[in-house]
């Protein structure tokens, strides 16, 4: 397969969905980019950590985001909710090893953390561009709330990565 077909190089690319060329600025392009930033964002995160579990759960979760975007561009791919309880399920294991958070804290910490809390604002931003998709039943609500869940995830693990190593979380306070 080239890498390269020139196909774009007057600005305009297409998904399967489209029979057309659409211009790479089109909603459908800005929301798959962004969940691709967020996947590229998580295997920073994978190759900073040497946690072998949160390695394998990165993985797991990069390789979903290629399934969402696959669906997004066309792809008859199913997206079942089980993959959206999953990450619930991790949310839960993780939230019960941390103090209840009563404050809003600053994303800040171990670079693990910080790195964390990244993908999670790259992951917020993707699920923003992702609206119109499922406006337009291009996804469905399971894929935006895995999107959803996975936000929630992702600042669960900035705060666990902290706990890990006794970093104090940052309480924000308006100065």
């Amino acid at each position: 397969m080239a890498i390269y077909t020139k196909k774009g190089d007057r600005g305009k690319s297409s998904v399967l969905r489209s029979k057309k060329r659409l211009s790479k600025n089109d909603f459908i392009f800005e929301a798959i980019g962004s969940l691709d930033e967020a996947s590229a964002f998580l295997g920073l995160v994978a190759s900073a950590t040497k946690d072998k579990k949160l390695k394998k759960l990165l993985s797991t979760i990069q390789s979903d985001l290629m399934l969402i975007n696959a669906k997004a561009a066309g792809g008859i791919l199913h997206f079942t909710q089980e993959k959206t309880f999953f990450l619930e399920k991790r949310i839960d294991f993780y939230q019960n090893k941390l103090k209840e958070l009563k404050h809003f804290i600053l994303p800040q910490g171990t670079v693990t953390s910080s790195y964390l809390h990244i993908a999670r604002s790259i992951v917020r931003r993707a699920e923003r561009k992702f609206c119109p998709l499922l406006q337009d039943k291009i996804i469905s609500e399971e894929i935006y709330a895995y999107l959803n869940r996975l936000s929630d995830l992702l600042f669960v693990l900035a705060r666990f990565e902290n706990k890990k190593v006794k970093k104090a979380e940052v309480i924000w306070t308006v100065r």
